[in-house]
């Protein structure tokens, strides 16, 4: 499993997949090249390599099969193809940086740390998410609270839309309106 809205691509001739999220690990500075690409958060950046793909987004739920696995240098590799694309087949690359001592015999605990809240095996992903739901089963949102706060308690949203001063969070369940950044509305989906 990966993170939702996370961007992937369909596969073009001769190339793996267009689209490639890399993440550095936290001890490492990020490059600056990177201020300019889209952040999945502060240290994983998500961007398409090649021109002319499809684009389309994965959701919390959606499975992906490893279709190669490498190291390379100082980055841990996974070659990501979405389960739910049957006639296309849709996926990216997903690189882990990591400092060089990390990556050497003993460090599996700090390398699998750094990757579990990315990548989940489906298994420990149901296990994970049947605990997220037992402990989500009353949510308190009241009226006038901050975008900040809503994405405190309910996490990042699948889709955010903005309108003028309308703001709506999209989550599986709900969907919170805001306006003028303040909660005005929650709705049953």
């Amino acid at each position: 499993m990966i993170p939702g809205g996370v961007s992937i691509a369909e596969r073009l001739p001769g190339v793996t997949f267009p689209v490639r999220a890399d993440h550095f690990q936290k001890s490492l500075e990020i490059p600056k090249g990177y201020r300019k690409i889209p952040a999945l958060d502060d240290t994983t950046f998500v961007y398409g390599t090649h021109a002319g793909y499809t684009l389309t987004y994965s959701f919390p739920q959606e499975e992906f099969l490893v279709r190669k696995f490498y190291v390379k240098g100082d980055s841990l590799i996974f070659v990501l193809e979405s389960k739910s694309q049957y006639h296309h087949p849709y996926g990216l690359e997903f690189h882990f940086v990591y400092p060089r001592n990390l990556l050497e015999p003993g460090q599996y605990v700090a390398v699998v740390h750094e990757i579990d809240p990315y990548l989940l095996p489906v298994d420990e992903y149901k296990t994970v998410s049947a605990k997220a739901q037992e402990g989500a089963k009353h949510i308190d949102i009241q009226p006038g609270m901050s975008k900040e706060e809503v994405v405190k308690r309910l996490g990042e949203p699948l889709k955010t839309i903005t309108f003028g001063t309308k703001t709506i969070l999209k989550y599986q369940d709900i969907t919170v309106e805001l306006e003028d950044g303040k909660v005005k509305e929650v709705k049953a989906n």
